[in-house]
């Protein structure tokens, strides 16, 4: 499966994200990293890894993302997207871009940047309008 293609299945189901927040509880909070009781952007309970890396190995590698510790998971999401260390950085410990908290960051944020590393290789959390 192409790079392009995993992109592709983490964006639909970001795009889905009140549906999988429904069936599995995955929330969306740029900046949990750990399985606890963190509120994702809408103030629902994740109760998981919400962060970019957690979408991207639970969208691409369900079973994987179950059994692998907090620690892990971007480990996990780099590989899946064979990503450069400097872009696993940009991408998941991301600058954002000036007046925006990771707090604030939605679903919506995520695709816009996910889209535009699909279509440029480029990690640019710059293009969320």
């Amino acid at each position: 499966m192409s790079v392009k293609h995993k992109i592709n299945k983490t964006i639909e189901a970001l795009r889905d994200h009140d549906k999988v927040l429904e069936q599995c509880g995955l929330g969306f909070h740029l900046e949990d990293f750990k399985r606890d009781e963190a509120k994702d952007y809408g103030g629902h309970i994740c109760n998981t890894v919400a962060c970019v890396a957690g979408w991207v190995v639970w969208a691409n590698e369900p079973k994987t993302f179950k059994r692998l510790p907090d620690n892990a998971i971007s480990n996990a999401a780099e590989k899946i997207l064979e990503l450069s260390y400097e872009q696993t950085e940009d991408m998941f410990l991301p600058s954002l871009p000036k007046g925006m908290a990771w707090s604030h960051c939605t679903p919506e944020h995520a695709i816009q940047m996910l889209e535009h590393f699909r279509d440029t290789g480029r990690v640019d959390w710059g293009v969320i309008k």
